[in-house]
């Protein structure tokens, strides 16, 4: 099992995405200063990266796409693969990172032009996000998938998406956006986030980008499936820990793993807090699992984070399978 010492070198960069703001202090305190000035630029960037997103906007338009997503039903049409996360800007704004993915059968590849589409109504049945938009397939170890934000509030509502090349519906599939909005000022961690992939990306990320962390990015496996010789990061990004006397927190972790008949306890770990730099109070949060000796099949891993410090614990969820 690893953990965070090796994200630590990704992670510390200027952090632009899924964290709380510095604080706003003023007066005669040049750090004071310097935080309000990081505060300003980020809300600046955050508003010019919001801008460029609604210009690039492109509205529902054609009635075979917008049938398609009204008349879902699973097994109607191939099914898209649709993965969520909430997290929350450097100024405190939540936002949901969506992750669509194909199945195999569609031959799709990196940097295949596609259409993307969906509708998402909030439990009124009021539509208050639309899209028709061109897009280019991404890959990761040879996983196809679309990535986009969703900046409207989404919460408890209920979208569904669809892929299509030419007049050609591809696939289609549907997520409910069940979550707590985070809050800038409390703590607590984000969704956890399972991977085979994590890396440096080459530039600094923009605020609004999806599954990116200071400028780290982690790609969520799309269909959850893992063979014996992936390696299986588990990563969240924890908000505003209580400090010790030397400034930092104090942090432990603990997995579980059941399915399949079969149960692991793991024991309680220190694990190494990387704070995500340029921005107060945020800290990343790796650890790889070893489920290579565990029969092929589905599991639920369970992520216990606990501030020592604070004596609170938080806990994430996901379910993996184990393939040939």
């Amino acid at each position: 099992m690893r953990t965070l010492p090796l994200l630590a070198t990704l992670l510390l960069v200027v952090a632009a995405n899924a964290q709380t703001p510095p604080g706003s202090g003023g007066g005669g305190d040049p750090h004071d200063r310097s935080k309000t000035g990081t505060f300003i630029q980020q809300k600046q960037d955050e508003l010019a990266h919001q801008k460029q997103m609604d210009a690039a906007h492109v509205a529902l338009r054609s009635a075979a796409f917008r049938d398609a997503l009204r008349n879902y039903a699973p097994g109607k049409l191939p099914e898209l693969r649709v993965n969520w996360g909430e997290f929350i800007t450097a100024t405190g704004r939540v936002f949901v990172a969506l992750q669509l993915a194909p199945p195999a059968a569609s031959g799709l590849r990196a940097d295949g032009k596609v259409i993307t589409f969906g509708e998402v109504r909030n439990a009124t049945g009021t539509v208050v996000l639309d899209f028709e938009e061109q897009a280019r397939i991404e890959e990761s170890k040879g996983d196809a998938f679309i990535e986009r934000s969703l900046l409207q509030d989404v919460r408890g509502a209920t979208g569904t998406f669809g892929i299509a090349r030419g007049g050609e519906i591809l696939a289609v599939g549907r997520a409910t956006f069940d979550f707590a909005a985070p809050e800038k000022s409390t703590a607590g961690i984000s969704p956890l986030l399972v991977s085979n992939n994590v890396y440096n990306l080459p530039r600094i990320q923009k605020p609004l980008e999806p599954f990116a962390f200071g400028g780290t990015k982690v790609v969520p496996k799309p269909d959850g499936a893992f063979r014996a010789g992936d390696e299986i990061w588990l990563f969240t990004d924890l908000r505003n820990p209580a400090l010790g006397d030397d400034k930092k927190p104090k942090v432990t972790a603990k997995i579980d793993v059941e399915g399949n008949g079969k149960k692991m306890r793991g024991a309680p770990m220190t694990i190494d807090a990387s704070p995500l730099k340029g921005v107060e109070g945020h800290y990343g949060l790796g650890t790889t699992v070893d489920l290579s000796s565990l029969p092929r099949g589905a599991y639920k891993v369970k992520l216990t984070i606990r501030d020592e410090i604070a004596q609170q614990s938080y806990e994430r969820e996901a379910t993996i399978r184990l393939v040939d």
